[in-house]
């Protein structure tokens, strides 16, 4: 090699040295004068000390996790890792990574919450640290609440630029019009599909596989209504605009096409309630051993004969409540909830000790259509207890054990 190439290639290395250094320094400025380091933020400095730890035991991984040390809070700690995921060799980074962190601090309370519930109820997750840089899951929620924002915002077109990249880069693909609330797993994540206007609920768990889809018949609000606190197993199905119940467990491989009770086990295709969950809350750490105890329930949808003495059964109970204008869906699981023998039918005294507080979700439905909800809940107790005793008892006998249908 000639003298003057040796040169030459001197220059353009010194060039790309001195390139590389004044890009990190403008990041350095830029980040600095834009958001003040905390120094109270314990999840970020827990997160930060590990970073060091790795990089310091691991050095060939110090180049990747310095975007968490020199991050100035989690949520730039966060913007950053997920710029460096989802940007392009021709993306303006700068801008990205700003646009990232203003929108994930506005969404703050939600990340936060995000990341900790991974490392509360995933057995796999060590600490924040694995949470941000290695689960996608969580990437793929906080690509979405940026997204989310951008589509509030009318940002459409960056609002869907965004859905596209999280859907190639992490097999997730959430509709930016989604709502979704804190502290929401989702485990592994690859296969998961939420609908434009579906809803999912604060604490739930959606394992890989997930559809929240429309049924393919309906236009505008066509999508599933999931509550709080709901386990849905991988590769399962809801589908269409049905309400999932807070509390609820839908087994892996379940199609879901009806509305399910709160606290409510469902399992298969189509899905059929099995029992009741015993644990307080079935998304939280645990959930592959949660139980479920067995009930009866095909007697809601079915039973419309005599019943054992002061009872009623489902179809009566829909019955002497179809006046109200209220929701099938809401009877069906205010029902559930009072049935607390699992049996098939309220007694009179299953139904004068809980009905007041089981009733809430129905007296909202009620308020809903204008009517009074003090002088309903007075009208509905004294048409139940009425009926109970009304009719013909049939004895003690109860059943046998049945998968059973959502109430319809």
């Amino acid at each position: 090699m000639s003298q003057r190439a040796v040169l030459a290639a001197g220059a353009v290395a010194a060039a790309a040295a001195w390139l590389i250094r004044r890009t990190k320094q403008d990041e350095t400025r830029e980040r600095a004068g834009s958001i003040a380091y905390d120094t109270k933020d314990e999840l970020f400095h827990a997160m930060r000390k590990d970073a060091i730890t790795a990089a310091s035991r691991e050095p060939w991984m110090a180049g990747i996790l310095q975007h968490i040390i020199d991050a100035r809070c989690f949520e730039d700690a966060v913007a950053n890792m997920l710029m460096h995921k989802l940007a392009y060799e021709t993306t303006n980074k700068q801008e990205m990574r700003r646009k990232f962190r203003e929108a994930l601090l506005e969404e703050s309370a939600a990340c936060r919450a995000d990341a900790q519930a991974v490392v509360q109820r995933d057995p796999a997750a060590d600490g924040v640290l694995d949470v941000v840089m290695y689960f996608k899951g969580f990437s793929a929620i906080q690509g979405y609440r940026i997204a989310h924002r951008a589509w509030e915002a009318g940002e459409r077109a960056y609002a869907l630029w965004l859905q596209s990249r999280c859907s190639q880069q992490f097999g997730v693909d959430i509709h930016p019009a989604a709502v979704i609330g804190p502290a929401v797993i989702i485990d592994h994540a690859t296969g998961v599909v939420i609908g434009e206007t579906a809803v999912v609920g604060e604490g739930c768990t959606l394992l890989h596989g997930v559809t929240l889809g429309g049924s393919g018949k309906d236009h505008g609000d066509r999508h599933p209504k999931i509550g709080k606190h709901v386990l849905l197993g991988a590769g399962c199905s809801v589908l269409g605009n049905i309400r999932v119940g807070d509390r609820a467990k839908l087994g892996a491989g379940s199609i879901v096409l009806k509305p399910i009770p709160s606290g409510a086990t469902a399992v298969g295709a189509p899905a059929k309630i099995v029992g009741r969950v015993q644990e307080e809350n079935p998304a939280g750490r645990g959930w592959v051993d949660a139980g479920v105890t067995e009930c009866v329930w095909s007697e809601l949808t079915r039973h419309a004969g005599p019943t054992p003495k002061n009872t009623i059964s489902y179809p009566s109970f829909k019955k002497l409540l179809s006046s109200s204008s209220v929701d099938e869906a809401a009877i069906g699981e205010l029902f559930f909830e009072l049935d607390g023998n699992l049996d098939g039918f309220i007694t009179e005294k299953e139904f004068r000790e809980n009905f007041d507080k089981c009733s809430d979700k129905l007296c909202e439905a009620m308020c809903e259509s204008s009517l009074q909800c003090p002088e309903r809940r007075t009208s509905i107790k004294r048409h139940v207890v009425g009926t109970m005793h009304q009719i013909t008892p049939t004895g003690s006998t109860s059943p046998t054990h049945r998968s059973l249908e959502s109430p319809e």
